[in-house]
């Protein structure tokens, strides 16, 4: 009798379940992600560099640049450009941020080491 139930809760699952589960998987919406709130998309405009405030949907996709890896470290990159524009609104030359962000990542690598 146990191999009968065996057999039967195999072909049960089989025929009922299974193809369920298939369907299920095949149902799901794609995940989509974006950055919540205002979003500003700053880029180089083969001057300088400009920054305009775009719908959050424009992250959808990411073109990817020669200079992107540049743009997005540290002490070139963005930390660099919102100093500058800090500096500039609020007509402070030396203002910097409270923190040091290179020294942040100093302290993360030695204290991972």
């Amino acid at each position: 009798k146990r191999q009968e139930a065996i057999r039967f809760i195999d072909h049960i699952l089989k025929e009922k379940v299974v193809p369920k589960i298939k369907s299920a998987k095949a149902d799901r919406l794609e995940v989509e992600l974006f950055p919540p709130g205002k979003c500003i998309h700053m880029y180089r405009n083969g001057v300088g560099t400009s920054a305009s405030y775009v719908d959050c949907s424009f992250f959808n996709e990411i073109d990817v640049s020669r200079t992107m890896v540049d743009d997005h470290l540290v002490p070139t990159g963005y930390n660099h450009l919102l100093t500058e524009l800090i500096r500039n609104k609020e007509g402070d030359p030396s203002f910097n941020f409270t923190h040091d962000v290179c020294k942040l990542r100093h302290n993360k690598k030695t204290h991972t080491d």
